[in-house]
């Protein structure tokens, strides 16, 4: 039986940032968490948007770079009707987009 390998967190995490900075996400940080757990995720990534419409907009950048890339789809997507922040969960990695 094949098993599907998910991608590094290290690629992953730029497709992330690559998603967010086309659309101009404003104070995108990506955070190392493996310092200090191992249990929630690897990676923190945090972006802000200028307006609901670009926030649900950067979220689906996001998912379209994932994609794209390495096939990768978020495990959970959250937030995203309200339009003021949105999470997308890739297990390994998690984005916060304000």
């Amino acid at each position: 039986m094949n098993q599907i390998t998910p991608p590094p967190t290290e690629a992953l995490t730029h497709a992330i940032v690559e998603g967010l900075d086309s659309l101009k996400a404003h104070d995108i940080v990506s955070l190392d968490l493996r310092p200090l757990t191992h249990s929630i995720a690897s990676t923190f990534v945090i972006a802000s948007g200028t307006s609901r419409t670009q926030v649900e907009a950067l979220a689906r950048s996001v998912e379209s770079a994932t994609t794209t890339t390495l096939n990768e789809r978020p495990w959970g997507v959250h937030g995203l009707r309200g339009g003021e922040w949105v999470i997308l969960d890739y297990s390994d990695v998690v984005v916060h987009i304000f």
